[in-house]
C-alpha cells in the first residue's frame, strides 16, 4: 500500500493506493495550522483504509518552497507554523516508511502530463492561478531537476514603470486585495481584460524560458472560468510572435485531484530506477 498526499495552503487530500494505477476516495480536509494535526488525521484514515496492508513508500505535495534535499519548507506563506520544521523526518517516524516530498504545484504538474491535459506532449509547463500562482516544467513525464523549485508566479512584470510579480497582478489574493473583493465576484469586463493581458505576457516569458510543446492552465480562477482559455489563447498569440511555432494552452483536466495522480506517478518512477 502506498499513501499519498497533498498539502495545500487551505485544503489537503490524501489518499492510498494499492498497485499505483487507482488510489482510494481521497479524504479531503482543511489543511490543520499545526502539521501534527495532519499526521494523527492520516494515520487514522490509513488505519481505516490500508484493511491492514503495510505501507510501502509515501508521496506528499506541499504548498510552499522546499530547501534542496526536500526535508523541510523554507518558506509556506499559509502555513507559516509548518516552516522550518523536518517534515520528512516527522511523517517517515509517524508512518513507519520512507516518505518523499515535492512542491504541490509541481505534483499537479506531474499528473496532468501523464493523466490529463498534456498527456500527448514530451515538454510541458504547467501554470496554477488561484490564491497565488505557480508553475512546474514536465520533461518526458518527470518533473524537470532543480535547485529550490519553479516560481514563474514571481517573474517580474514592469506595467507603468513600477515592478510587480506576476502574481501580484493575476493570482486571487491579488484581485481580492486590490478590489475588495472575491474573484468570483469581480463582475467587471474591464478587470479580467487586464487579467487575462498580464497573463498572457506572463506565459510568453515562460515560453522564451522553458519552450513548451504544451501549457497547461489550472486553478481556482480557472476552473471556475473566470480566466477562459479561448481569451487567454488570443491574447497571447498578440503578444508572443517570436516564431510562428507556439506551444499549444490547454484547460487542466484532473481538477483537484491532481498532485494525487503526480504523486502516484511519481513513486512509481522511483520504483523503476
Amino acid at each position: 500500500m502506498y499513501f499519498l498526499a497533498d498539502i495545500g495552503g487551505t485544503k489537503s487530500r490524501i489518499a492510498l493506493s494499492s498497485e499505483l494505477k487507482s488510489f482510494t476516495e481521497p479524504l479531503i480536509f482543511s489543511t490543520p495550522k499545526n502539521f501534527r494535526d495532519f499526521i494523527s488525521i492520516a494515520k487514522k484514515y490509513i488505519k481505516d483504509f490500508s484493511a491492514g496492508s503495510s505501507l510501502k513508500l509515501a508521496a506528499a505535495g506541499v504548498h510552499g518552497t522546499l530547501e534542496p534535499s526536500k526535508s523541510f519548507l523554507l518558506k509556506a506563506p499559509h502555513l507559516k507554523e509548518w516552516e522550518g520544521v523536518f517534515l520528512k523526518n516527522e511523517l517517515e517516524a509517524a508512518l513507519s516508511v520512507r516518505c518523499y516530498l515535492e512542491n504541490d504545484t509541481a505534483m499537479v504538474g506531474l499528473g496532468e502530463s501523464v493523466f490529463g491535459a498534456a498527456k500527448n506532449y514530451k515538454i510541458n509547463g504547467y501554470i496554477t492561478i488561484s490564491t497565488g500562482v505557480g508553475g512546474v516544467k514536465i520533461v518526458n513525464n518527470a518533473i524537470e531537476p532543480h535547485y529550490t523549485g519553479f516560481e514563474p508566479g514571481h517573474q517580474i512584470l514592469i506595467i507603468d514603470k513600477k515592478l510587480y510579480t506576476l502574481e501580484n497582478l493575476v493570482s486571487g489574493s491579488a484581485l481580492k486585495a486590490q478590489y475588495n473583493k472575491q474573484p468570483s465576484e469581480i463582475a467587471d469586463i474591464a478587470v479580467w481584460e487586464k487579467v487575462h493581458n498580464y497573463l498572457a505576457i506572463g506565459l510568453a516569458n515562460i515560453t522564451m524560458c522553458w519552450s513548451p510543446e504544451a501549457l497547461v492552465l489550472g486553478g481556482g480562477l480557472v476552473n471556475g472560468n473566470k480566466i477562459v482559455i479561448e481569451k487567454l489563447i488570443k491574447e497571447y498569440n498578440l503578444i508572443y510572435n517570436r516564431i510562428p511555432v507556439k506551444p499549444v494552452i490547454l484547460k487542466s483536466e484532473l481538477g483537484d485531484l491532481g498532485a494525487l495522480w503526480g504523486g502516484m506517478h511519481y513513486l512509481k518512477q522511483l520504483l523503476i530506477q
